[in-house]
């Protein structure tokens, strides 16, 4: 594939064999639809399942795959696809069909001339009780102490020009949510609401310590993990007046805090520094 796409649809996935058939299909009809010159990415994030075998038996001159031989998680795979993106215009979406490929018709509508990208937003979606409480939690979070967040309910759902990609893909943590990073990175932009799907099998491929990984690794690009530790030190600093170990708590939430601005900043200036 020699010439150069409009738009750059990145795919990262891992073990999923049962619904990688329909994805494609789905990517390809949602691709067609935007009347755009396009190239589908998928990144098969170290599967054992087979699953980049579905993808190659139906690849197409449209279709690009990338194997990664070490499964690096969500992040990492998704930087993969977005570095090898060749697009003006660069589109993440999960590989599970939770995001329906259809509503990249919509988001390819709603750039502007002059814009740097647009954002897919939760508007529904059905998960345990115990997600959407840590959702609660991690956004009030985001909510009330990040510098910069990204749009309420968005996630790895989103279109950017290739510069933004290319910034994403040069920040180095190994586990981070893209919005959070995009969204530390300044990138703005209209909102368009979609439902997220239930996934096909009931469960999750990421695993709670990664999903708490992630969650780290974005209050820190956020700024609200630096925060929220200086206002651990400020309370136990007032506490240590009657509880002396709440001084030495003070001392490392300052810590904390002090290494969490310095990690952020590297990381940040890392992604800026790409273009």
């Amino acid at each position: 594939m020699s010439r150069v796409p409009e738009l750059s649809v990145v795919v990262p996935l891992f073990n999923e064999v049962g619904v990688a058939a329909e994805l494609l299909a789905r990517c390809r009809e949602a691709a067609s639809a935007t009347s755009a010159d396009v190239e589908l990415v998928f990144v098969d994030d170290a599967s054992s399942d087979g699953t980049a075998e579905v993808l190659a038996a139906g690849a197409s001159d449209q279709t690009r795959i990338i194997r990664l031989n070490i499964n690096s998680g969500q992040f990492r795979a998704t930087q993969a696809g977005l570095r090898a993106a060749r697009g003006a215009w660069v589109c993440t979406l999960d590989g599970d069909l939770q995001d329906p490929p259809e509503v990249l018709t919509r988001l390819w509508e709603a750039r502007r001339p002059d814009g740097e990208g647009v954002w897919a937003v939760k508007e529904g979606r059905d998960d345990p009780a115990w997600f959407v409480v840590a959702q609660a939690i991690f956004h009030a979070l985001q909510a009330g102490l990040a510098r910069s967040s990204p749009p309420r309910n968005a996630g790895s759902y989103v279109l950017m020009r290739r510069t933004w990609a290319e910034r994403a893909a040069a920040v180095p943590l190994r586990q981070a949510n893209l919005a959070a990073v995009l969204g530390a990175l300044g990138l703005g932009g209209p909102t368009v609401g979609y439902v997220k799907n239930e996934r096909y099998d009931g469960r999750s491929r990421v695993g709670a310590r990664r999903l708490v990984g992630e969650a780290v690794g974005s209050l820190l690009l956020t700024g609200a993990l630096e925060r929220g530790l200086w206002l651990l030190c400020v309370v136990c600093a007032a506490a240590s007046l009657l509880c002396w170990p709440c001084a030495i708590a003070a001392v490392a939430a300052a810590c904390g805090a002090w290494i969490a601005r310095r990690r952020a900043a590297e990381a940040l200036g890392s992604g800026r520094r790409a273009t």
